[in-house]
């Protein structure tokens, strides 16, 4: 995305040792993943969730160390703010496990990738719901161009990417 990397030339301007290269650097991309209302209580997972529904909610939000500039936040607060609303969480937590194992023990609601919900929510606690619209989360593996990937990553890589693709056909992402 061309617009995308004159933001980060901009950003990273101070960094002399940082370099913007536009175009794609991931090795592969994965499907894209869908973040999904979740919650504990079936009643607030009957019908797919609007931005006032999310604003009004007792939200659990993920990456609390990035805030507005995680990606999937940052798409929950735009949509607010073109709807005259804000998303003020009642807990930020750094990891979207934690943010499920919280509204598992109905502290909340949250919103995270579907994937992580069928992952994480080992007691099946909880119920997803789609958001309206829907949110879709892209994820892919970055590298440098010119640098090898040790075995593991490269193992690690295979692992991600089949695991994903399972959680694909089965409807889980």
């Amino acid at each position: 995305d061309p617009d995308l990397a004159e933001t980060a030339k901009q950003c990273l301007a101070p960094w002399d040792n940082v370099q913007v290269i536009t175009g794609s650097g991931s090795d592969r991309a994965l499907e894209p993943a869908e973040a999904v209302y979740v919650s504990a209580d079936p009643a607030r997972v009957l019908t797919p969730r609007s931005i006032a529904d999310v604003a009004a909610a007792r939200l659990i939000l993920p990456e609390a160390h990035w805030g507005n500039q995680d990606p999937t936040r940052r798409q929950l607060a735009e949509r607010a703010q073109v709807a005259g609303l804000t998303i003020e969480p009642i807990v930020e937590v750094e990891t979207p496990a934690a943010a499920i194992d919280l509204a598992a023990r109905g502290v909340g609601d949250t919103i995270v990738s579907r994937p992580l919900v069928g992952l994480l929510d080992v007691d099946h606690r909880l119920r997803v719901v789609s958001l309206d619209p829907a949110l879709k989360e892209s994820f892919a593996f970055v590298t440098r161009r010119s640098a090898r990937l040790s075995p593991a990553t490269a193992r690690l890589i295979e692992l991600v990417t089949a695991r994903l693709a399972v959680l694909h056909e089965s409807g889980d992402a």
